[in-house]
């Protein structure tokens, strides 16, 4: 098994339970592990075309969830999720993590994640 993991891709997004909240810009970070039931040719061949280009992901989970309001990190992440299911290569899977980094809620130092796997179709 061969993983490819993007670590913290970080996006100012319209999020929160109420209308003030999603008013306001917050920070959000994606992190992704693709994982390839055998290495990607792109080992062997060096050529892009052969693996999962990390920069297209994530501009199309940036053009996903920026300019539209979530009340919740649930419906977000659905959003970021269907911007990375075209991207998966026959038989790769990824596990997406959505990290709300600083809810408003007092003494909440961690954050609030959300997390699940999305499997390729073939």
């Amino acid at each position: 098994m061969a993983k490819l993991s993007v670590n913290q891709f970080s996006v100012s997004v319209n999020l929160g339970c109420t209308p003030a909240e999603r008013a306001l810009l917050q920070e959000v970070r994606f992190s992704l592990s693709f994982v390839f039931p055998i290495p990607p040719e792109a080992c062997q061949s060096d050529e892009l075309a052969h693996t999962i280009c990390y920069g297209e992901v994530c501009d199309s989970i940036s053009a996903a969830v920026k300019g539209r309001p979530f009340a919740t990190i649930e419906a977000m992440w659905t959003a970021a999720a269907a911007s990375v299911r075209p991207h998966l290569k026959r038989d790769t899977s990824v596990v997406l993590t959505l990290h709300k980094v600083r809810p408003p809620i007092d003494g909440l130092l961690g954050g609030v994640t959300y997390e699940d796997e999305l499997r390729s179709d073939g």
